[in-house]
């Protein structure tokens, strides 16, 4: 069986058993049969527990409810004759059943609270429960790996005996509560019992199936900005079920970034409310999920989709099956992109900030994560290519000829001006200025910016930077202009390199206020650096640039993000409309092939002494051109 690395597309089917479901019941494995045979995926994720701990094959560890037909022996038979690789949907932390039989296993609040729900991963529930579990999988039924859920998002601040213990062990005090000035340290520790938890049950499963491939949903992701410190197989998450193309171009970066195997689970239905409990789903249709798919595709992941199981598991929507084989024909024309690495163009910092809710250790409500995505937004809205950048990694940052540095509440100033220094354009927001530079009087305004002899309203904070700068981005006081401008950009130059420092919240006023002329002042102020795109694209505003290269081949894939994905009263579409026609500038004048894909069709091409230029009559939902030299 082919290792995860080298899989590309996937199907996902989980039904969380609940107490008094019969599994099984309406057990047609016909349906599933017909479902492998056109859809050909290679990989297979299965139900096997979800989060009210209800295991959905007859465990000899767990609990089961009544089994009428083993619907996991039914997947693994079909899988197996088909060579499709089968991994289980196995919820971790996240399991109701187990925290209460259980309960001295459980998480406890400061209050002394027991959950009822989420389990502590410092208690033996890996060693005695979930591996025991795990092992039946690997053995007993032979499955090749599994997709543990219900994990670093079902993590809490933790105060059971296991976590106390272990802290006082450790420190020889008892754990500070949130009024504590170092509760932040304590929340630290538990991130640390959280990954020693992932590692116990993967180090564990590894000793008996060294083959058996493993990962905890959005491990090292958006939820976890932090340094890897687990080997998992390969990282992967169910990004939201609404407004699902923005959230993927999101998590797909924070995915490509951690330079390991990935791919993203779209959810195949839309749910009310996004919940796993909910049985008011409209399954997605066909161009909704090709657009979810091309988003993730093009950045060189791996696409799956998921959909409820119905009748005790036993079977799918048989009606669905021809759209899913369209769109896995889809992805599959679009393979060349699988495993392609990024160009590096714009890079966006996710840097470090502390989560408002005292309770969580892991979740992506952080400022940080919010206003790199409204950057990340408006820079890809704008034209540019991006990718993020953890702060946490050790990269290359001058590998990046612009970077931008959103909020963060901890940043090591040298390291970036160091990066200016050596030629990188630094592009500084309002709430990281303050690293830099002196920045006073911050306080909300209604401003107006100016963008190309138009203006665009903001209310958001405005601050003075003092110092020596060059103005690159101006507003107003009013939506016309009279009197003088106030500054909204301020450069300076730092060694080979520039510095450039937002006087407003750029990342609140792009994500309240999309306008043309608010990107439009963004492409003033990139362009200012001195930066020069290795790609420009004009023609449409629903243009998405996403450059990658393999096998020694620039790839310049482009992705439309018209349509219907952002409304949220839309639960489903099935119309894209093409954009057209786009002019495509490219600054590498030594090409001497392009050829349009998925259509392998030669694309005639203009050379200048600088850059060559061609012309896509149109695009529908994502295509690319794949330049030699």
């Amino acid at each position: 069986m082919k290792k995860r690395e080298n899989m590309f597309f996937g199907i996902h089917f989980d039904f969380h058993a609940q107490k008094g479901e019969v599994i099984g019941e309406d057990f047609r494995p016909e349906v599933v049969a017909e479902l492998l045979d056109r859809v050909k995926p290679d990989f297979v994720q299965c139900d096997t527990k979800g989060h009210f701990g209800y295991s959905s094959y007859p465990t000899k560890i767990g609990v089961h409810g009544e089994i009428k037909n083993d619907v996991l022996k039914m997947w693994r038979t079909l899988t197996k004759e088909r060579d499709i690789a089968l991994y289980g949907h196995h919820s971790g932390l996240f399991d109701m059943t187990a925290a209460q039989k259980h309960p001295e296993w459980a998480i406890v609040d400061e209050d002394g609270n027991v959950s009822k729900d989420y389990l502590s991963p410092f208690s033996p529930y890996a060693a005695e429960y979930l591996v025991p579990q795990l092992k039946e999988l690997a053995i007993d039924y032979e499955l090749d790996g599994a997709w543990i859920d219900g994990e670093c998002w079902a993590t809490y601040v933790d105060y059971s005996k296991y976590a106390v213990d272990t802290y006082k062990k450790e420190f020889g005090k008892v754990p500070p509560k949130s009024t504590d000035e170092d509760f932040e340290s304590y929340k630290e520790f538990c991130k640390k019992g959280f990954n020693n938890y992932v590692r116990c049950y993967v180090k564990a499963i590894k000793e008996i199936r060294p083959d058996f491939e493993i990962t905890s949903n959005w491990i090292y992701s958006g939820y976890m900005p932090e340094i890897a410190t687990v080997e998992v197989d390969f990282l992967s998450g169910d990004y939201l079920p609404f407004n699902s193309v923005e959230s993927a171009r999101h998590n797909a970066r924070c995915l490509l970034a951690r330079n390991k195997t990935w791919d993203l689970l779209a959810w195949g239905q839309s749910a009310v409310p996004p919940s796993f409990e909910t049985r008011n789903r409209s399954t997605k249709e066909y161009e909704q999920y090709c657009q979810e798919a091309a988003e993730v595709i093009a950045l060189g992941g791996g696409f799956q989709f998921f959909n409820i199981m119905y009748g005790g598991g036993g079977t799918v929507q048989p009606w669905a099956i021809p759209m899913w084989e369209k769109v896995a024909k889809f992805c599959r024309e679009r393979k060349y992109c699988h495993k392609a690495k990024p160009v590096h163009q714009v890079g966006v910092v996710f840097g470090n900030s502390k989560l408002a809710d005292k309770k969580k250790i892991y979740d992506m409500n952080l400022k940080s994560f919010e206003d790199t995505c409204s950057w990340n937004n408006a820079l890809l809205d704008s034209g540019f290519s991006t990718e993020f950048v953890f702060d946490s990694e050790n990269v290359n940052l001058n590998d990046y000829p612009v970077l931008i540095l959103p909020y963060a509440t901890d940043i090591n100033k040298e390291k970036y001006i160091s990066y200016a220094e050596k030629g990188g354009h630094l592009i500084v927001d309002l709430d990281s200025v303050e690293y830099f530079e002196e920045i006073k009087d911050i306080q909300e305004k209604l401003i107006f910016i100016e963008g190309d002899e138009t203006l665009a309203a903001t209310e958001v904070r405005v601050g003075e930077i003092c110092g020596d700068f060059e103005i690159c981005g101006k507003a107003y006081m009013d939506n016309y202009f009279k009197g003088e401008a106030v500054p909204c950009a301020l450069q300076k130059k730092a060694g080979k390199g520039t510095i450039t420092f937002m006087c407003m919240d750029f990342a609140t006023a792009y994500k309240e206020n999309v306008t043309s002329t608010i990107k439009t002042f963004l492409k003033k102020i990139v362009s200012a650096t001195g930066f020069r795109p290795l790609v420009e694209i004009n023609g449409s505003s629903f243009t998405e640039l996403i450059l990658t290269e393999k096998d020694d081949k620039l790839h310049i894939n482009i992705f439309n993000t018209a349509g219907q994905s952002g409304l949220m009263n839309v639960r489903g579409y099935n119309e894209v409309p093409k954009i057209a026609p786009l002019k495509v500038k490219v600054h590498k004048p030594e090409v001497v092939k392009i050829t349009k894909m998925p259509e392998s069709e030669k694309i005639e091409f203009n050379k200048k002494d600088n850059y060559v230029e061609f012309e896509f009559d149109s695009v529908h939902i994502h295509t690319t051109a794949i330049l030699e030299e």
